[in-house]
């Protein structure tokens, strides 16, 4: 998700965003893109252990 400025001086530039990560799990020969909020268990524990080491918390 992306903000855009709209002022004068900024204006077409990106002046937030936010990233939503999500999971392609394959069930036969479809694929569905699950957020990783919705996973369940000890695969949401992976994934998001995962992220957190690419992806650290700012503060941390």
């Amino acid at each position: 998700m992306v903000d855009i400025s709209a002022d004068p001086a900024t204006r077409g530039r990106i002046a937030a965003y936010r990233q939503h990560f999500f999971m392609r799990l394959r069930a036969g020969n479809h694929e569905r893109l699950v957020p990783v909020e919705a996973l369940g268990g000890a695969l949401q524990r992976r994934v998001a252990g995962r992220l957190e080491t690419i992806f650290p918390a700012s503060g941390k």
